[in-house]
């Protein structure tokens, strides 16, 4: 009978500690299920966009999507050059509302604004690197600067002459020429290829989100219209 009483009290002890374990581990699942939605709100209407923002062609060369979020991202801290890489931007906007999640679906991860002081020969390994990264979601959308892919380098560049006044139009790119380039803390400090090629420059990080950027401008420019201009061109043998 003492073996069984020593059993049965066992069990129970036991039992009482996975009902304490179970009843922790529920508590901190609900806390971190309310904290995301209590930041999250994603059937909240941003505002419209007047045609789709498209990925099409993104891992090659410009996509609409690329052109229009790059624009925001390079004004917001107003430098001569911005690219980020292709994984950023995960889905299209389709035409019509833009809700947080649609915005979220498109740009799902956190990313803050870093600007480099670079030289113009720094900038054309940035590009070269892209190039050869070219297919995959490595290859980086631009905004602040126009050149032709040709034989797997980039070649024709052409850089803004101002960057707080795009209207001004383009110079070539100097190599000894000092320029500021925009980009994410993860190109500019994680991503294998990038990161070897920004460690070469000092950075400033602004903590701006670029999520939060684009946010801002859709809801003040409803509806937001993109489109391809000829930034990033392929050279074709014919």
């Amino acid at each position: 009978m003492k073996s069984v009483s020593f059993l049965t009290g066992t069990l129970l002890l036991f039992l009482i500690e996975v009902s304490a374990f179970a009843e922790r581990h529920t508590t901190v699942t609900l806390l971190h299920f309310s904290d995301y939605h209590s930041h999250a709100v994603p059937f909240q209407v941003i505002d419209e966009a007047g045609v789709e923002l498209s990925t099409q062609g993104q891992v090659t060369g410009e996509s609409v999507l690329g052109n229009f979020i790059m624009d925001i991202f390079r004004s917001a801290v107003q430098t001569h050059l911005a690219l980020s890489t292709t994984s950023s931007f995960r889905e299209p906007i389709p035409p019509g509302t833009i809700r947080e999640e649609t915005l979220r679906t498109a740009l799902p991860y956190t990313n803050r604004i870093l600007i480099y002081s670079m030289s113009g020969a720094q900038i054309q390994n940035l590009l070269n690197y892209s190039i050869s990264r070219s297919g995959s979601d490595f290859f980086s959308q631009v905004s602040g600067v126009r050149f032709r892919i040709v034989a797997n380098w980039a070649t024709d560049i052409q850089i803004l002459k101002d960057p707080a006044n795009p209207q001004a139009g383009y110079d070539p790119l100097d190599p000894a020429a000092t320029y500021t380039v925009a980009t994410t803390d993860f190109q500019g400090l994680v991503a294998g290829g990038y990161k070897e090629i920004f460690a070469q420059a000092t950075y400033q990080d602004t903590g701006i989100d670029v999520r939060d950027q684009v946010r801002g401008f859709i809801q003040a420019h409803s509806p937001v219209a993109a489109r391809l201009d000829g930034r990033i061109t392929a050279w074709k043998n014919r």
